[in-house]
């Protein structure tokens, strides 16, 4: 199980008086470095690089033509996925704005995993936020791997 990167997200990213959550750099360098990210040991180079340039540089553009062209056609729809939901988050000023946006658009194309993975993160902060007898110091938002999803 991988933590919902709420830390990452959290560090300086509190917006409108709201404590919304502003996507950081370490936010999208710790959701690349999830280990359904990371390339597998025989993905091709191409790849490689990609995954690299945007641990490096979580916000580069990333055009559709540089993406890996693999000879499994998962990859590709893969890192289609993942540059698609990065570029949402860059595009809104905040989580819950991506979040938004999403639901009222209609049409969402995104894989539900995606979904709820921001959602998770959005929820920690509500809890983080609650007073009373719900203490978020003591939940833990976790995901389950990639795997636990595969059907």
């Amino acid at each position: 199980m991988k933590d919902s990167g709420f830390p990452a997200v959290i560090i300086c990213s509190t917006a409108m008086r709201a404590a919304r959550l502003v996507v950081t750099d370490e936010f999208l360098k710790v959701y690349f470095a999830r280990p359904e990210l990371m390339p597998p040991k025989d993905a091709c180079a191409a790849e490689r690089r990609l995954h690299r340039e945007l641990l490096a540089d979580p916000r580069r553009p990333v055009a559709l033509t540089r993406l890996p062209r693999s000879p499994m056609t998962d990859a590709r729809e893969n890192w289609q996925f993942v540059v698609a939901f990065r570029d949402l988050l860059l595009l809104h000023p905040t989580l819950e704005a991506a979040y938004l946006a999403l639901v009222r658009s209609g049409s969402i194309t995104l894989p539900p995993l995606f979904v709820n993975q921001l959602v998770h993160v959005i929820l920690r902060n509500a809890l983080e936020r609650l007073r009373g007898s719900i203490r978020a110091s003591r939940c833990r938002v976790v995901l389950p791997a990639a795997a636990d999803h595969a059907a």
